[in-house]
């Protein structure tokens, strides 16, 4: 009996041990500790991209990431770029201890790459230039703690603007275009699209920019005169014309003037030429994942994001003119 008892005490020891093991695995495999929930921080500057928060939530969700459940977002838009606004928010994201930073445009990319150098904390540029700026230190290795979206290069967009507004309308040979004069990429914008206007034979009508009140005082003076001095308008990648109120006072004077508009769609725009924001948005949440997941930012090659033909057919007819079927089936969209 004292040798079955024996046995008995050494089955039972056996089997503490055995649910012991099995508790302290458990425990260090994480079973019933609380869910991870991401602290997310995004900065939209200018109106332009105020759809891009949430084309990047619906790319996140379609990867598994449930808002107020495994992911929180801080999101932030202001209607253009001031540095003083961009740095207060993105100093916040900072001493909140997001576990990401995602910023757009690329004004707003750089100040962010700064303020969040020391946190450590990674910053996913969604739609940013990376040519002529020290955003990354390549597409295929960013460096750093940084990775992003990149805009297609200038000369690529601004030769295939003029390439279609060419077709659209042959005669034209004075194209406006206001901007920013002291903006971060506006010496690379404009330098290609100074040679694109060249090989197409146009003359650019350049309006270099200070504040809104300087669109504000061109255009008065232009209405004045009674020659607007302009075929038409081009919108390029720079927070003031294509601020809110920028954006208003330039399509304004073209309805009035009846002056077609190469940019953002308006009942004056003809067409545009560009990535879309909700999309660039969507594409940055793919980065984002990959960070979130333990990969080093700057060792996540930099995406480049797509452009968009959009054709207004209903303006184009509108102001009396014909375009061709050729022209139409390179839209990806076309508004009628």
């Amino acid at each position: 009996m004292r040798h079955h008892g024996n046995f008995r005490n050494s089955k039972i020891n056996n089997r503490i041990m055995y649910i012991g093991a099995i508790s302290i695995i458990l425990l260090l495999s994480g079973c019933g500790a609380k869910p991870t929930v991401y602290h997310v921080g995004i900065l939209a500057c200018l109106d332009y991209f105020a759809p891009l928060p949430d084309g990047f939530k619906e790319g996140m969700a379609k990867l598994g990431y449930v808002e107020n459940k495994n992911v929180v977002y801080d999101i932030q838009k202001t209607v253009g770029e001031v540095e003083e606004e961009q740095k207060r928010i993105l100093e916040k994201f900072v001493s909140d201890k997001v576990d990401l930073i995602v910023v757009a445009p690329t004004g707003a990319a750089l100040q962010a790459k700064t303020v969040a150098m020391k946190s450590g904390i990674p910053v996913v540029f969604a739609a940013a230039f990376t040519e002529g700026n020290n955003l990354v230190e390549n597409i295929r290795q960013p460096g750093g703690n940084i990775t992003g979206v990149r805009w297609p290069s200038s000369p690529e967009i601004d030769i295939k603007n003029l390439e279609v507004l060419h077709q659209i309308m042959p005669r034209v040979r004075r194209l406006w275009v206001s901007y920013q004069k002291d903006y971060t990429t506006i010496q690379l914008q404009i330098k290609a699209l100074r040679s694109a206007a060249e090989s197409s034979g146009i003359t650019l009508v350049e309006v270099p920019l200070r504040n809104i009140e300087d669109i504000r005082t061109d255009l008065d003076a232009r209405d004045k005169s009674g020659n607007t001095g302009m075929d038409a308008i081009i919108f390029i990648n720079e927070p003031l014309a294509v601020s809110g109120e920028g954006y208003a006072l330039v399509t304004g004077f073209a309805r009035r003037h009846k002056i077609p508009v190469i940019g953002p769609v308006s009942d004056t725009t003809i067409f545009s030429l560009a990535p879309e924001p909700y999309k660039s948005g969507k594409q940055s949440a793919y980065l984002a994942d990959k960070v979130l997941k333990g990969t080093p930012a700057g060792t996540i090659p930099v995406l480049t994001l797509e452009n968009t033909l959009i054709i207004n057919y209903k303006a184009i007819q509108k102001m009396g003119w014909h375009i061709n079927e050729k022209i139409l089936s390179q839209a990806d969209e076309i508004i009628r």
